[in-house]
């Protein structure tokens, strides 16, 4: 008689559970995923990207700081050869887990990434940035946050909704497509 399979559940997912962080099974977990990262190339490892969500997730409500600095320190790695996923949950991470509970110090890199990834012709962390000022400010009674210039301006004049950045990514496809 054949034996049903035992529930499986992702490293990852137990890691996210209430209560269920345990210091021993996530150094198991990030072993595995950076290593199949290692052996596989950047953007070829599903490992590294589920790690790169787990980051997102559970840094907004544990922040630990030595797993956010090697979060963005690989993050940075993948998109410098082109492989944007983990910026990307990354950015999701600054949006989310600033709302949550806002740090300075994670602001500023924020900003600075927004900014950096921008003049490389990146929108998804302005994106962002736009969403968190947009529904901080909708849904709460916190204090207004402090813009660099430079950002406060491209939201007050080129992206000041969701279909400003639509619209540019629209025409961004167009002028690719024509060339």
């Amino acid at each position: 008689m054949p034996k049903s399979f035992p529930p499986f559940q992702h490293p990852s997912h137990q890691l996210l559970e209430e209560n269920g962080f345990k210091q021993q099974k996530y150094m198991k977990f990030q072993k595995r995923c950076l290593n199949d990262r290692k052996k596989l190339g950047i953007g070829c490892s599903e490992e590294m990207n589920t790690l790169y969500r787990f980051w997102s997730y559970f840094l907004r409500d544990i922040f630990v700081p030595s797993m956010y600095n090697e979060f963005r320190k690989l993050a940075l790695e993948d998109a410098a050869a082109n492989y944007n996923y983990g910026i990307e949950c990354l950015f999701r991470f600054y949006s989310y887990g600033l709302e949550k509970e806002f740090r300075e110090g994670l602001y500023k890199d924020f900003e600075q990434l927004t900014l950096d990834f921008y003049y490389k012709g990146n929108l998804y962390g302005l994106e962002k940035y736009w969403a968190f000022h947009h529904y901080r400010g909708q849904h709460s009674q916190k204090d207004p946050v402090t813009k660099r210039p430079e950002l406060e301006k491209l939201l007050r004049e080129e992206y000041r909704s969701l279909e400003d950045f639509q619209a540019k990514e629209r025409n961004s496809n167009t002028v690719k497509e024509g060339n």
